[in-house]
């Protein structure tokens, strides 16, 4: 399967060079043809998964994560120079993407995830309430350290 997966994954990132001239005038924001190319491949791994076919669930998790993690830094160079895009906000979409991603390969929410994201999310919300009052201190320093938790 892993062989298969690479073949497909080399195959469309060809294609998508290609035709990338064409499929950026069509689309809104410009694309990754190795980006297209994992979630393709997944996309025709997990329809499989749907239709009954056996398939390497590790291996589609991988593919699945990584565009997880694509998306996010697609995100931060497209959206960041026009909107503020923070750590915690990060943070936001990798659980919830994670969240996603467990739910189409298992078909299966766990309520019990509720209890991390409400209230992360909560949190991440209250940090943006603070930021856009320009006199309050509170919870200044934690903003600056999770802002730079890359750095």
């Amino acid at each position: 399967m892993l062989t298969l997966v690479l073949i497909s994954i080399t195959i469309l990132f060809f294609v998508v060079v290609l035709f990338k001239r064409m499929l950026n005038n069509l689309l809104p924001v410009p694309i990754c043809a190795l980006c297209i190319s994992v979630a393709g491949t997944w996309l025709w791994m997990l329809l499989l998964k749907i239709f009954g076919y056996s398939i390497n669930i590790p291996l589609l998790a991988i593919l699945m994560g990584e565009s997880v993690t694509g998306i996010l830094y697609r995100g931060v160079y497209v959206v960041k120079p026009k909107f503020r895009i923070t750590a915690q906000l990060s943070l936001l979409f990798v659980l919830f993407g994670t969240t996603l991603v467990y739910f189409l390969i298992t078909g299966v929410f766990e309520l019990a995830a509720l209890f991390i994201l409400v209230p992360v999310t909560v949190f991440v919300l209250f940090l943006s309430l603070t930021r856009s009052s320009p006199h309050s201190t509170s919870g200044k320093q934690l903003r600056k350290q999770l802002e730079h938790c890359c750095d």
